[in-house]
């Protein structure tokens, strides 16, 4: 064997007691990909009741997940909307709250294309859920839904203990986490007549806003 093709001599071991640059960079990999994968989990957590749902058939009924359990938030103007209040509404559910500078903006202009719908359903609403109640207040609540042109009668702000919220969010509806809540879903949640959880949808897609719509006119014609 020539000079010119022999084997480039084994790397220098690293001093003793000093990882190589390789292993580290293989423990940053793994910790990374830890975290990523807890955090896909936490916002998005199995559910032994159901699973999130996959597009009905053609014609085919759309499946109940789970019923909403009961709460009582309070909305922007003061009222108190409870989950009987929404007994007899088709409505969309999501959580937010007002000072995230992440998926929220996109969610809240995607929830603006339900509301043109639903503006000319008087048994449809849309209803977001703050999920920093401390920050956002009933004021700053009316100054975001005003922001996306919500009307009080057809787009409810909703806002409650950080406990409650969060029973609701991961107990009742199986998405969020369970100790923090402004690690959220970006999930839209369908919710038919009688309080049942109907469909989930991204919130930030085209697609899944318009399968949400064509979900929610199928449920229209199931009728009560």
């Amino acid at each position: 064997m020539s000079e010119d093709h022999a084997p480039p001599p084994p790397p220098a071991e690293p001093p003793p007691g000093r990882p190589g640059a390789l292993a580290v960079a293989a423990v940053f990999t793994l910790l990374a990909g830890a975290a990523a994968f807890t955090a896909l989990r936490a916002v998005e957590p199995p559910a032994p009741r159901h699973t999130h749902g996959e597009p009905a058939g053609e014609g085919a009924p759309l499946p109940v997940y789970d019923v909403v359990p009961p709460f009582s938030f309070e909305e922007r103007n003061g009222a108190v909307v409870t989950r009987e209040t929404l007994l007899g509404k088709f409505w969309v559910a999501d959580f937010i709250f007002t000072n995230c500078a992440g998926i929220c903006p996109e969610m809240a202009t995607r929830m603006t294309a339900v509301h043109e719908v639903f503006r000319k359903d008087p048994d449809a609403l849309c209803v977001s859920i703050s999920v920093d109640p401390e920050r956002d207040t009933p004021e700053a609540l009316r100054r975001y839904a005003a922001k996306y042109g919500a009307s009080e009668d057809r787009w409810l702000y909703l806002r409650g203990p950080v406990k409650d919220v969060l029973a609701l969010s991961y107990d009742g509806f199986h998405i969020g986490d369970p100790e923090d809540p402004l690690i959220h879903s970006q999930r839209f949640i369908l919710v038919d007549r009688q309080g049942r959880i109907r469909g989930y949808y991204r919130g930030t897609e085209t697609e899944e806003v318009e399968r949400l719509l064509a979900d929610y006119r199928l449920l229209r014609r199931e009728g009560p």
